[in-house]
Order: C-alpha cells, then sequence, then structure tokens
C-alpha cells in the first residue's frame, strides 16, 4: 500500500512539473477569487453623499426621503459637513455627492432654482445620470407639496389642520397603486420554466469545473499510453502494470479536483464543502471508468489524440456548460450524456 501511495504522489508530482497544467490549476481558484471580488464589489453598490448648507424644510426633506428610499445600487447617506462630503468623494466611500445651498429652499419657491446643487464626482462614475433623476424627482416631489400648500393658500384654505390633512393626502398618494406603478411577484419553478427562452446563458463556474476535471483525466490517460509507447514505465514492477492506468487518470483529476474546490469555495458557487467533496469523487471515479473505457476502444496515443479533441469540443457544445441545447430538442439532450460533465453538472 505504500508503495502505491508512493507512485501516486509520483505521478501527482511529474503532473505539477507541466507548466501549461500547473498555470491551469491556478488559473481556476485565481478566476473565482477575483468574481467573487467583483460580484462583493457590485452588491455593495455605490454611496452617495448628500449635504444641506442650511437646515430648510425643502433640504431636510429632500435629504430625509433620499436616506430613507431604496435603490438597491444606490445609498444615499447625510453627511455632517461639507469637509466631510468633500473628503467622502475624494477618499472613495462616496462615489459622488449633493451639496443643497443654503437659500435653496427660496430659490425652488421662486423660480430660480436652475444649477443650484452642487455635484462632487469623478470622470468615471457611470451612475450620477441616473441619481440625477432620482434626486430631481425627490427635489419635485417637496416642490410639488409647496405648490399643494400655495393654491390652498390662494383660495383662502390657510389653516394648519388642513395642511396636515393635505399633506397626508399627497404623501399617500404619491405612490399608490391609483397613479402608474409597477407589481413585482415571483412565480413557481415550473412558470419560470415557460418563461425562460430555451436557449438561456448556463455559464457558471461549475460548467468550467467539470470540463477542466475532465480534461486533466484525459491527459491523464494521453500520458499513459505515450509512456507506454515509449516505454518509461519499464522499470515500474510487473504487479503495478493494471494499477497504472489508474494512477495515470487519478493523479491530475484528484488535482484538478482540488483546485475546483477550491475555486467553487472561493467563488461561493458550491453546495456545502462536503457536498460538493463527494459530488467530486463520484464525478472523479465516474471519469476513471469513462477513460478506461476509452482506452480500451482506442488502444493507442494517436487515435486518443484524435478523439480527445472531439469530446472536449462535444463537452463544450452538448453539455450545458454554455447554454442548454437540450431545451431545443429531446436529441440534444440524449446526446449530452455521452459527454461527462453532464453528469456533473446534473
Amino acid at each position: 500500500m505504500k508503495k502505491l501511495c508512493f507512485l501516486f504522489f509520483l505521478m501527482c508530482k511529474r503532473s505539477l512539473k507541466k507548466p501549461s497544467f500547473l498555470i491551469l490549476l491556478l488559473s481556476f481558484p485565481l478566476g473565482a477569487f477575483l468574481f467573487a471580488s467583483a460580484s462583493k464589489e457590485e452588491e455593495r453598490g455605490y454611496f452617495v453623499a448628500l449635504y444641506g448648507e442650511e437646515e430648510d424644510n425643502v433640504s431636510t426633506s429632500i435629504i430625509r426621503r433620499l436616506c430613507q428610499s431604496d435603490y438597491h445600487l444606490l445609498s444615499f447617506y447625510d453627511c455632517h459637513s461639507i469637509e466631510d462630503l468633500k473628503k467622502d468623494v475624494l477618499t472613495g466611500r462616496a462615489q459622488w455627492g449633493y451639496i443643497f445651498p443654503k437659500d435653496f429652499e427660496t430659490r425652488l419657491q421662486t423660480g430660480k432654482a436652475r444649477e443650484s446643487i452642487t455635484l462632487l464626482s469623478s470622470p468615471s462614475s457611470l451612475f450620477v445620470p441616473v441619481s440625477n433623476e432620482i434626486v430631481f424627482s425627490k427635489v419635485m416631489e417637496s416642490h410639488s407639496l409647496f405648490l399643494l400648500k400655495q393654491t390652498l393658500e390662494d383660495n383662502g384654505l390657510s389653516s394648519s389642520s388642513l395642511f396636515s390633512m393635505a399633506e397626508d393626502f399627497y404623501e399617500g398618494h404619491l405612490a399608490s397603486e391609483s397613479s402608474f406603478s409597477f407589481q413585482y411577484s415571483y412565480k413557481d419553478a415550473t412558470s419560470i420554466d415557460n418563461l425562460i427562452p430555451p436557449f438561456l446563458i448556463t455559464s457558471s463556474f461549475s460548467g468550467f469545473a467539470s470540463v477542466l476535471v475532465f480534461l486533466a483525466s484525459l491527459t491523464g490517460i494521453l500520458s499513459y499510453e505515450k509512456d507506454k509507447e515509449q516505454k518509461i514505465l519499464s522499470s515500474v514492477p510487473y504487479t503495478f502494470s493494471p494499477i497504472l492506468p489508474m494512477l495515470s487518470i487519478l493523479a491530475p483529476s484528484v488535482l484538478a479536483g482540488a483546485s475546483v474546490l477550491l475555486g467553487l469555495y472561493t467563488s461561493r458557487q458550491g453546495e456545502g464543502i462536503f457536498i460538493d467533496i463527494a459530488k467530486m469523487a463520484f464525478y472523479i471515479l465516474f471519469l476513471l471508468f469513462y477513460c478506461l473505457l476509452l482506452k480500451l476502444l482506442f488502444r493507442n496515443f494517436t487515435r486518443l489524440s484524435i478523439v480527445i479533441p472531439l469530446l472536449l469540443f462535444g463537452s463544450l457544445l452538448f453539455s450545458p456548460v454554455f447554454m442548454d441545447l437540450g431545451s431545443f430538442s429531446p436529441f440534444f439532450r440524449i446526446l449530452s450524456y455521452l459527454f461527462p460533465p453532464t453528469f456533473y453538472l446534473l
């Protein structure tokens, strides 16, 4: 058993000495880490700083509305001073910021509010136009409320209780279903499957992982056939001869599987560490029998060299790595089961 483990260790060591294979193993977890970092940054969204130079009713109301609203990617927050706002924008804590002037309420009520709000941002801020529209909508909400109160005063209705009722009425109908609105709802899986087009892109780290481990196992059996033709393994005791093809397949497959598990864990694409390990172990065993069958069918290095690119191309095309062709026709679904990555992605 010790000799067997030592021979397996030598096979793994030999695989790692191949620069192309080593780069491939390292690139997967590295790519997964970069993907996870980008996803985390996207989930974090963009922070927008706000500051009012004077605590008037309008500026305070606009800033409060913006801070209390949920815009998913955009998060507004109030700064204590204009220096804090500038510092946050310069240091990157806030992607951009808005400064409301001291006399903003007077400008708004007299119709002279054009270009009165100062915007501080970097040239690369792509979501500034979207943010501008949001801020403008909140400005119009506050200004519309002022116009409503002014209309009541012009008609001799100036009691505080009436103003309070009008404000409550206005707030209640800003986003009511009596005006234009959207309603979001979630459907069950069956309904969603009927809505999703059959050419839905399914590329994920799981798909690339299945192809990577499959490629590693194919290179293992190819290396064995090449070594056999060149009689490199002739010094190995005869008792180990039946096991050599298995070790040649398992060594790169196990290394690739470890790289994949690390990548899936880093990118948060896995189903759980124990489930992923068990799933990968069964997949590697399946690849072992699959490659041994290929060895029996094609028997030499030349034939395998021709077949392996076809198998890889078929896996990328028919297995649900990039797209699920089985959604178009049952024929493609049956054809996909000829390629091992399909079984890993089930």
